[in-house]
């Protein structure tokens, strides 16, 4: 290793301090994260426009490309209608894991779960 490989720091700030920085919440930044993350590069720039809010486009980002494209081409409606089913699937499934969870622990520990 080099020795300004060894000296070399990396800072890397927090969402938290993004937040601090920029005057928004961290909510916002970690919104935004799942935009870069997953969103096509329309619903980037939909956000970046201000077309769009950050926290409606990071639901519709958790949608198949296809379908992120279809939200922002038919408009606000559907862009809503979308963030929904997504958001609903999303707790479907955690529900569902916690379903199951509790299923395995109560067999573990030999009894069945109280309705």
């Amino acid at each position: 290793m080099s020795a300004n490989a060894e000296r070399a720091q990396i800072c890397a700030v927090t969402e938290g301090q993004a937040a601090t920085l920029l005057n928004v919440s961290r909510r916002s930044i970690q919104h935004a994260g799942v935009v870069l993350a997953l969103g096509v590069p329309e619903l980037i720039a939909a956000v970046e426009s201000g077309e769009i809010a950050v926290s409606l486009a990071s639901e519709i980002a958790r949608a198949p490309a296809d379908a992120q494209r279809a939200a922002l081409a038919a408009g606000w409606a559907a862009q809503k209608a979308l963030a929904k089913q997504i958001k609903q699937q999303r707790h479907d499934k955690r529900h569902a894991e916690e379903r199951e969870a509790w299923r395995i622990a109560c067999e573990e520990r030999g009894g069945a779960p109280d309705a």
